[in-house]
C-alpha cells in the first residue's frame, strides 16, 4: 500500500501543477493549495460546474491522463468573496529542497 501512495502522490503533484498553470493562464486567483488539489476564487457570474469542466479538459490533456475536477461550493469562503485586498506574496517557485 505504501508504494501505491507514493505513486499517487506523483500523479497528484502533476495534476496540481497543471491546475495552477490553467489558473495563471485564465487570470484566476488560487486561494489555497491542498494535498491533491487547489481552491480557486470564483469570478462574478461564473458557473462553477462549467469552470470545473474547462479545467478538467485542460488538466487531463496536459497531464496525459484522465483528471476529474469537481466543483464544490464552499459556503464558509463565500462571505469573503467581495473582499478586494492586494496580497504581496512571492511567486510560486520550486527550490529543489
Amino acid at each position: 500500500m505504501a508504494l501505491q501512495s507514493y505513486v499517487l502522490q506523483e500523479a497528484e503533484a502533476v495534476a496540481r501543477y497543471q491546475k495552477l498553470t490553467w489558473c495563471a493562464a485564465e487570470g484566476r486567483e488560487v486561494m489555497s493549495l491542498q494535498h491533491d488539489g487547489i481552491i480557486v476564487r470564483r469570478k462574478n457570474g461564473d458557473d462553477g460546474k462549467e469552470v470545473a469542466q474547462r479545467m478538467t479538459t485542460y488538466v487531463s490533456d496536459a497531464a496525459g491522463y484522465d483528471v476529474q475536477i469537481k466543483y464544490e461550493n464552499m459556503q464558509h469562503v463565500q462571505e469573503y468573496e467581495d473582499v478586494d485586498e492586494e496580497w504581496d506574496l512571492p511567486p510560486l517557485t520550486s527550490t529543489g529542497q
